[in-house]
């Protein structure tokens, strides 16, 4: 019964490992935690990310990787919030993402590509850095789960995307705001 359940994934690996694109790649994300309005206030941070993919696939895509991200966020609590003078706290973490995406080629020539992507990622956090609200590495959550899409352009070498990530899982233990949205751009070279 599981040789028949792996089948599918056995021959899609199959298939898969006659086009491996590794694009090393770099850039921008903004991120905001869900919150609620009437407790606490989230704006979104810029930061950065960098990494490498794995993209196997000529027709359907299966991409993973491993990327570092410094993601940043301001929060203000409640009473932050009524009072218009008071600083938010700049909230601002170290990850790592490791995603499991599948998605096919909406055109795929041999100088251009157009694909998307989707599936969950693994956040894995290492580092809290400046932070007023004083949390500690051992209060996050050893790792945290986010569903992800992707949009990406390759021409020749050059890879272009754009994704989003929404955590299903919170980040900070015993903090159900702590849930991230991320938007991120990225620029890189495919080998």
């Amino acid at each position: 019964m599981r040789t028949i359940l792996l089948l599918p994934f056995l021959l899609m690996a199959v298939g898969a490992s006659a086009q491996l694109n590794m694009p090393v790649k770099a850039g921008l994300n903004f991120t905001q935690f869900a919150s609620d309005p009437d407790s606490l206030e989230s704006s979104y941070r810029l930061g950065y990310n960098f990494g490498v993919d794995l993209r196997f696939g000529e027709t359907g895509i299966f991409l993973t990787g491993c990327h570092f991200y410094r993601i940043q966020t301001q929060l203000k609590s409640k009473s932050q919030i009524e009072n218009e003078d008071s600083f938010a706290d700049d909230v601002l973490f170290n990850t790592f993402n490791v995603p499991a995406n599948f998605g096919f080629f909406l055109y795929n020539e041999d100088d251009f590509k157009v694909y998307i992507v989707a599936g969950m990622d693994i956040w894995i956090p290492v580092s809290v850095e400046e932070n007023s609200n004083e949390l500690e590495i051992l209060e996050l959550q050893p790792f945290f789960l986010s569903g992800s899409g992707m949009f990406g352009l390759q021409f020749w070498k050059i890879s272009l995307d754009i994704s989003y990530d929404h955590a299903f899982t919170q980040l900070v233990q015993n903090n159900e705001h702590s849930k991230s949205k991320t938007w991120g751009a990225s620029i890189g070279f495919v080998f």
